[in-house]
């Protein structure tokens, strides 16, 4: 009998590491639990050395975070090394991870080992997927929809028509304008250039005009995009009876009126974009940024009035040299106090 035996048991060595796994992690975790914990180490080195600067975008880079944050704490106090790392993705297999879900924790160890000059040789099987089109019918419908928000409609044009992920979307920037084509880098780091129709180079160039080269083309973030996209999805590919049985199912038990329900898939139908609505805003915006404009500029004529008339009394002096009174205190001082020769103890 050996030692690793009992009884004629078998018994499989002890792991060095933290194997209980208590409850499963979540994969897309909000970015602020991705920014929980501290990388120690090795670790600690590539992160502020190599995960920021792959040719990922920065949440695959924070979702790679949280994975090695969760390898970290596998690890406990011993050092990284490719034993272990096949270790932890063999007993997340082991606790029935999804493939897909699997082959992103092997992802962002990849990276690392990568980055230590190490090849990682783990292999994760994903099955294959059919590939789920949207209908034309829905993205011209999109389209219709958008067409009363040109910035809308640039938006899902660049999707649409010149085929640019969300995040490639997001980044574009005017100097990757090159004529009727647009060349930039997109995923993996790879360069791109396709060609722009003339509905989307209208567009482009309605809003790349009297612009400098370095500014971003539609300025909006990654989750604005994605809220649009979605929200001009759901009107267009929404009929009115799934919509009145959406409404139904969710007042269940409650009186409500179909005609009513809808009149008002109608009008949602058309509310977005209204193009006098749009302009009477747009006018609205410009009068109170003009406004605002004009405030700031009185305000900052009336604070150098002040500050010269500080300099020009002799109490102001002593009042400043007191730590934490500036020119704006020291004014109201002397205007609710008056001049100190007034008082007899002064």
């Amino acid at each position: 009998m050996d030692s690793n035996s009992i009884g004629g048991i078998l018994i499989p060595p002890l792991s060095p590491y933290n194997i209980p796994m208590g409850t499963r992690p979540r994969t897309k975790a909000l970015k602020a639990n991705q920014l929980k914990g501290e990388l120690k180490g090795d670790l600690a080195a590539y992160e502020k050395f190599g995960l920021f600067q792959r040719s990922v975008n920065q949440n695959t880079a924070y979702r790679y975070r949280g994975a090695l944050l969760r390898y970290q704490i596998f690890l406990g106090e011993n050092p990284p090394s490719l034993a272990a790392t096949c270790e932890y993705l063999g007993l997340l297999r082991k606790n029935g991870f999804d493939p897909s879900t699997l082959r992103v924790y092997r992802a962002a160890l990849a990276g690392y080992h990568q980055w230590r000059n190490e090849e990682l040789k783990f292999k994760v099987k994903v099955p294959e997927t059919s590939v789920k089109y949207i209908p034309w019918e829905i993205i011209q419908r999109m389209l219709e929809l958008a067409s009363a928000k040109p910035h809308d409609e640039l938006i899902l044009r660049l999707m649409t028509d010149a085929g640019l992920r969300r995040d490639e979307v997001v980044h574009l920037k005017l100097n990757n304008l090159e004529g009727s084509k647009l060349r930039f880098r997109g995923k993996g780091g790879k360069e791109r250039m396709v060609p722009m129709t003339d509905e989307l180079q209208k567009l482009v160039d309605q809003f790349s005009a009297g612009r400098p080269r370095d500014a971003y083309l539609v300025e909006l973030g990654e989750k604005g995009v994605y809220l649009m996209v979605k929200r001009y999805g759901a009107l267009a590919g929404m009929t009115q009876d799934k919509f009145v049985a959406t409404i139904e199912a969710h007042y269940q038990g409650r009186r409500l009126m179909r005609r009513k329900l809808g009149a008002l898939h109608e009008m949602a139908k058309a509310s977005i974009g209204i193009a006098a609505g749009a302009r009477s805003v747009a006018s609205e915006i410009a009068f109170l940024v003009e406004k605002l404009a004009l405030i700031k500029g009185h305000i900052g004529t009336i604070e150098r009035t002040l500050v010269k008339l500080v300099d020009e009394t002799e109490e102001g002096k002593y009042l400043l040299s007191i730590t934490g009174l500036n020119y704006i205190a020291v004014a109201g001082l002397l205007a609710e106090l008056g001049c100190f020769r007034s008082y007899r103890t002064a």
